[in-house]
């Protein structure tokens, strides 16, 4: 058997933290059982690097959203590296790559008429010149009226809803009152792919919890996906726009693909091969879908994020918080790798 693995992306606003080593750990264990029962595994990754959180931290730190994701990059690639995880390439969501393979899926949804334009009102931030995303804004839960509640959902009941029914919303960045502001944006159709959706659930994971989650978000009525975002922001401008960009989880996930190709241009490897080859995760990628259905549709799930000698990644990290007070605040230095690395070797071994 050929596969090609991936874990998920790291965002380039921070050093990697304990959750992500784990999953990393594991995904290379699975690669490496894979090779030594004589199959032909490679496990690709890259960096997640657009969106509004990169571009704010980068304002704070006084550089260029360019140079933050370059430093960020080499700090990651070094963390893995100490850590012996075993990729084959470790690419980048900002790369020429990704703005090809990302456009290409754009132009190929518009030719077949899935992607449409709709003016929203959002709320919109006039001392700092922004749309606000739904992280930025904070106000009153529309539903129980519990207060500081994000623009999306209440962590304390539990209600989702739009950014523009909080109560009193403030933004985070300037803590002043945001107005509602009218703005076109392009969507893709993804109600149109429902019944397709619903019956490619049996095959994209062979763990129940994950097919009855699926199921939840299918059962119930697709909303219409808002691919892009206004300037300022930092990612691709859409073809043809000279003010509008894509949001970064339209580009994110084609990250996978645009580390394979590069890869792949790099060791005179056919990509349109490769990919036949491809082995997807659990989350459907409505932009696969768009780019080739049929294609989409061959695709098999394989969920690396097995159980290490029958221990799971909350299990572990319990039992590693007795170590270390914080393991959300993983930060590589000497000590900390070392105590990692004694762990993961006791706790994760493999009979």
């Amino acid at each position: 058997m050929k596969y090609l693995v991936t874990s998920a992306l790291p965002y380039a606003n921070a050093p990697l933290h304990l959750g992500y080593i784990l999953e990393a750990v594991q995904t290379d264990v699975w690669v490496r059982h894979l090779k030594l029962n004589g199959h032909e595994a490679h496990y690709f990754c890259a960096l997640d690097t657009h969106g509004t959180p990169v571009m704010l931290k980068a304002k704070d730190e006084g550089v260029t959203p360019e140079q933050l994701i370059s430093d960020i990059y080499e700090l990651h690639k070094s963390t893995l590296a100490n850590f012996n995880i075993d990729l084959e390439n470790f690419h980048s969501t900002h790369s020429s790559e990704n703005e090809e393979l990302t456009s290409s899926i754009f132009n190929k949804a518009v030719e077949k008429n899935i992607i449409f334009k709709e003016t929203i009102q959002q709320l919109y931030d006039e001392q700092e010149g922004i749309f606000l995303a739904d992280r930025f804004v904070k106000g009153e839960c529309p539903a129980c009226g519990a207060l500081d509640q994000y623009g999306d959902a209440c962590e304390k009941c539990g209600s989702t809803y739009d950014a523009l029914e909080l109560k009193n919303p403030k933004s985070v960045l300037s803590n002043t009152a945001p107005i509602a502001k009218d703005s076109e944006h392009y969507f893709f159709k993804l109600d149109t792919f429902s019944e397709f959706l619903k019956s490619s659930v049996e095959h994209l994971s062979d763990q129940q919890p994950i097919k009855h989650k699926l199921n939840e978000w299918l059962d119930g009525e697709l909303k219409n996906w808002d691919i892009s975002r206004d300037e300022p922001y930092f990612g691709f401008k859409i073809p043809g726009e000279s003010s509008k960009y894509f949001y970064v989880w339209m580009d994110a996930p084609v990250g996978y693909l645009a580390s394979i190709k590069n890869w792949a241009d790099k060791n005179n490897v056919n990509f349109e091969d490769l990919l036949n080859r491809l082995e997807t995760n659990s989350d459907i990628d409505p932009s696969a879908v768009a780019l080739d259905k049929k294609k989409f549709s061959k695709m098999k799930s394989i969920d690396q994020r097995k159980e290490i000698a029958n221990r799971s990644v909350s299990e572990i990290i319990s039992r590693f918080d007795r170590k270390i007070k914080d393991p959300r605040s993983f930060k590589e230095n000497k000590k900390t790798v070392k105590i990692i690395k004694d762990f993961l070797k006791i706790n994760c071994s493999l009979d």
